[in-house]
């Protein structure tokens, strides 16, 4: 197993992204705080605001109503537009520069904001037609930004257009219909109506940088005020993924915090999710001794203690199959119990407004957790912590976490390396908080160290295809997909080689794994399980997260003639494997042979590696 480059992408759903809709606001006033004549301000004042909820809440009529709990000054707005309902693959981007103010209330957009947006699509108005979902980036006068969630209809996509809300009737003419005609200045809308705050807080995570290991048993939470008034907090609340045991939830007390004085601790259990409902959220309310002012413009608030979990076992697993493993806190907001208010937030990074490098294609690479104990200072790579980055982000989409321990005999799922895993796995998962278009798969399987905890990882997987159990392949199935989601992450990657082998059965070969009729059968099978959960759950629960994203299967694939006919020879089809798989991927990073020239590297991946 090495870092190596996707080489071959077989096939990746097309996705899109749409934002903003238009509403008419009769009852609002316009502007609500441009200032200027800048492009920013002038798409401001198109907007409509109200000070009242209720009034905002009654306008929307396929529009987007944007909440803003605190005053914000604004560099920019960047209006997102995707081919895919997944806000993945970009079609083009709008931006609007110059300084604006929104104050406090409720900001509505309108058949004009939305007209002037796609009047700025490059190709023209039908050419934005071909959109599928939107989101849209805020950047602030401190210069952090915030990015709203994916707008996308789920039967419809989104894009907008006039989709004949008539706004004299009062009524939608065209309900849901899937053939809206380019907007107009008179209409322009969503598919339908949405309400989505700006996020006025930011936040970061950051780690101990103690050399030489860089890493530590807990970490930081740093949440920043963007706004453009000090904002007064009372209590903070984040989310934690767990298995559905509650296994994976840390105790938090007003004891292991610090940096904030604390007067109590609770937590609740949300929704549930995954295959058979596997991981959970659960809901963590920090409520302060004192209320905590945060400046205006970059105040912040520092929650130390937060739990790491790197002193577990490596190998163990809950009793449902799943790693013991401490998620990274997400879903955070800040809230002043005597005011009423709350402030939504977003993972803040050092990119703003980074958005995918390349929409049509997977540009990325397997990262392997061992890679820490290769570096010349031995220290762990700052994925993107606390304004450290030392990973491609601007120049990749998709990223393999190498590597996943299986345990062959159950299905059960660990942690490789219990020292590295728990803080490089936090950081991944808050990585794709930051950038939600990025791919993050975990892997299974590879060649194999033959030490530690994963040294034989084919074999592992191995062992589960001798068995010979088709519910120990579902069970398996079961406990990849879940242990993904519960890393916030959207894949599996099934890297099955002829890799080391040290157990004594037939087909361990003189400390070589031999493929058999058996092994590769179920190997199909365990494809053909992935495939039908991730499936199910991204289309089978409206009220999961995972509902209308994209969730990839993925598998390394061999490229040598011999390698290939042996495979055939033993009932394999790769047409089947295809058919389990989102994008596949050649292991042609060491192929090479008589003309070569001299330099047997193929030259693919060593720019990565």
């Amino acid at each position: 197993m090495k870092l190596r480059a996707f080489n071959l992408i077989m096939c990746l759903t097309s996705a899109s992204f749409v934002l903003v809709s238009c509403s008419n606001g009769s009852s609002g006033n316009s502007s609500g705080g441009a200032s200027n004549s800048s492009e920013l301000s002038q798409y401001i004042a198109s907007l409509q605001y109200y000070p009242n909820k209720a009034d905002a809440l009654a306008a929307n009529k396929n529009q987007l109503l944007i909440p803003v709990s605190s005053p914000v000054d604004l560099q920019d707005i960047q209006v997102n537009f995707y081919g895919d309902k997944n806000c993945v693959n970009g079609l083009n981007t709008v931006k609007m520069t110059g300084n604006a103010a929104l104050k406090q209330g409720y900001y509505l957009t309108t058949d004009k904001a939305n007209f002037m947006l796609v009047s700025k699509f490059a190709g023209g108005l039908e050419e934005e037609l071909a959109t599928n979902s939107i989101n849209v980036s805020y950047r602030f006068k401190n210069g952090n930004s915030t990015i709203s969630k994916c707008f996308n209809h789920s039967s419809v996509g989104e894009k907008l257009a006039n989709w004949g809300y008539s706004t004299n009737q009062n009524v939608k003419l065209q309900a849901a219909t899937t053939n809206p005609i380019a907007c107009s200045a008179s209409s322009c809308q969503f598919a339908e109506s949405y309400v989505e705050s700006l996020s006025v807080l930011s936040y970061q995570i950051s780690y101990p940088n103690t050399p030489p290991t860089g890493i530590g048993s807990s970490y930081s939470l740093i949440v920043t005020n963007n706004s453009a008034a000090a904002i007064s907090l009372t209590g903070l609340q984040f989310t934690l993924r767990s298995d559905a045991a509650l296994q994976d939830a840390p105790a938090i007390s007003t004891s292991s915090i610090w940096g904030v004085n604390l007067s109590s601790v609770s937590q609740s259990v949300g929704a549930c999710y995954g295959v058979n409902n596997g991981v959970c959220n659960v809901m963590y309310d920090l409520t302060l001794s004192s209320p905590q002012t945060l400046a205006a413009n970059g105040g912040n608030i520092t929650v130390e203690g937060m739990p790491n979990g790197n002193s577990q076992t490596a190998g163990g697993s809950t009793s449902g199959g799943l790693p013991l493993y401490n998620d990274v806190a997400h879903n955070i907001y800040g809230y002043n119990t005597t005011t009423g208010d709350v402030y939504t937030s977003s993972a803040s990074s050092v990119y703003n407004n980074l958005q995918n490098p390349n929409a049509n294609k997977l540009l990325g690479a397997y990262f392997a957790d061992w890679t820490n104990y290769s570096t010349p200072s031995g220290r762990m790579f700052p994925v993107e912590s606390a304004g450290l980055n030392s990973f491609p982000i601007p120049y990749i989409n998709s990223l393999t976490y190498d590597v996943g321990y299986l345990n062959g005999s159950n299905g059960s799922i660990g942690l490789a390396d219990n020292w590295a895993d728990p803080t490089y796995l936090q950081e991944f998962s808050y990585l794709r908080a930051a950038h939600p278009w990025l791919n993050i798969a975990i892997s299974f399987g590879g060649w194999g160290s033959g030490s530690g905890t994963a040294g034989y990882p084919s074999q592992d997987l191995q062992q589960v295809f001798e068995a010979n159990s088709p519910s120990l392949i579902q069970q398996t199935a079961a406990n990849m997909i879940n242990t993904a989601i519960l890393y916030g992450f959207n894949g599996v990657d099934i890297d099955f080689e002829q890799g080391v082998c040290n157990i004594s059965a037939s087909w361990c070969v003189n400390g070589t794994l031999v493929l058999d009729t058996t092994s590769v059968a179920n190997y199909q099978a365990l494809l053909s399980a992935l495939s039908t959960y991730a499936k199910q759950v991204t289309t089978e629960s409206s009220g999961s997260p995972l509902y209308g994203t994209a969730f990839n299967i993925s598998a390394a694939l061999p490229v040598g003639i011999n390698a290939l006919q042996s495979y055939i020879n033993l009932g394999g089809n790769y047409q089947t494997v295809l058919e389990s798989v989102t994008y596949g991927n050649l292991m042609a990073y060491d192929y090479h042979g008589q003309f070569d020239a001299g330099d047997a590297s193929s030259g693919v991946s060593d720019a990565l590696a």
